[in-house]
C-alpha cells in the first residue's frame, strides 16, 4: 500500500526489471555454482561432489498492491523520451510456484494512465514457462495519443497530432502460438508525416493517413479490428 516505483527504460529498450527476471530464472533453474576446475587442476575434494546449485523454488500465494501506489515511466528508447505515471486502483497476482511452470496464476490490474485514461486487465499467467503463458482481456479508455506519438514515428513515420483511442484485448498464447484479438476505436485522429527511411509507410503503396481517412464514419470514428 502506497508504493511508488519509476521504471526506467534504456536507449537500448532494456528495463532494470529484465534483469530481476533473468535473476529469478538463473536460480530457479539452477545455475552452476563454480567454475569448472581447469584440466591441470586437482579437483576440490568440498565441491567435486556437486559441481552445480540446486534449483531454488519460489512460492508465493499473493501479491497485493492498493491505495495511493503509483508507477513513473521513463523511456529513452524513443526521442522525445516519453514521460508518464500510472496510478495503480488494484493489482493482484496470485498461486506463483516455480515447481508448477504449468499452473495458472490469476492476474488483475485496474489503473489510471496519465491524465485520463483507464486500463484494466484480468486473466491468467504463467510465469515460469518457457516461454511464459497468457491468457488475459484487457480494456483501455480514454487514452491520449499525442503523448505516443514517438512510438508511431518510429514504427509508422507518422507523428500522432490528436486524437484518443479505446481498445479492446485479447491475447491468448500457447506454447507455440500466439492468438488474439485487438479491437481499436480512434476518436478524431489526426496524423502528419515525418522523415523516416525505415519506417511501415514507406514500404506501402498507399499511405497510412489516406488508407485510415477511407475508413473514419461521419462523427470522426475510425475502428479497426486486428
Amino acid at each position: 500500500t502506497g508504493a511508488h516505483r519509476d521504471l526506467h527504460r534504456d536507449k537500448e529498450g532494456n528495463l532494470a526489471i529484465n534483469g530481476i527476471i533473468d535473476d529469478i530464472k538463473s536460480v530457479t533453474a539452477g545455475e552452476p555454482a563454480t567454475e569448472p576446475a581447469a584440466e591441470n587442476e586437482a579437483p576440490d575434494s568440498e565441491n567435486s561432489a556437486d559441481n552445480g546449485a540446486d534449483a531454488l523454488a519460489i512460492a508465493i500465494g499473493r501479491i497485493e498492491v492498493d491505495g495511493d501506489s503509483a508507477f513513473g515511466l521513463h523511456d529513452e528508447s524513443v526521442d522525445p523520451p516519453l514521460n508518464t505515471q500510472i496510478k495503480v486502483k488494484t493489482l493482484t497476482l496470485a498461486a506463483l510456484d516455480s515447481r508448477k511452470p504449468e499452473q495458472k496464476s490469476a492476474l488483475n490490474f485496474e489503473a489510471g494512465i496519465g491524465d485520463h485514461a483507464a486500463i484494466d486487465l484480468e486473466g491468467d499467467v504463467q510465469p515460469f514457462l518457457e516461454p511464459p503463458g497468457v491468457a488475459v482481456k484487457s480494456t483501455i479508455s480514454a487514452m491520449d495519443l499525442p503523448p505516443l506519438s514517438p512510438y508511431a514515428e518510429q514504427a509508422l513515420g507518422l507523428a500522432l497530432d490528436s486524437g484518443t483511442l479505446d481498445a479492446d484485448i485479447k491475447v491468448d498464447s500457447g506454447k507455440d502460438k500466439l492468438d488474439g484479438m485487438v479491437k481499436l476505436t480512434l476518436y478524431h485522429l489526426q496524423l502528419k508525416n515525418v522523415e523516416s527511411e525505415n519506417s511501415l509507410q514507406s514500404s506501402l503503396p498507399v499511405p497510412i493517413n489516406v488508407a485510415l481517412d477511407s475508413l473514419r464514419d461521419g462523427n470522426d470514428t475510425i475502428a479497426l479490428k486486428i
